[in-house]
């Protein structure tokens, strides 16, 4: 497949089976899709989606 796939998901957090306490792992975001964005018109250096999205 030369293709790429669109990133759908670059955060997970899950609690640990035995203590709970949450699993918070990001990966970064892919060259090909900060292009995507920067196609788009999105500056993806103003700010993080990630570390500014609010907490819930």
């Amino acid at each position: 497949m030369r293709g790429r796939v669109a990133l759908s998901g670059r955060r997970i957090v899950v609690p640990h089976p035995r203590t709970g306490k949450p699993n918070d792992v990001t990966a970064p975001l892919p060259a090909h899709m900060q292009q995507s964005f920067s196609l788009l018109g999105l500056d993806t250096s103003r700010y993080d989606l990630i570390e500014d999205a609010p907490e819930s």
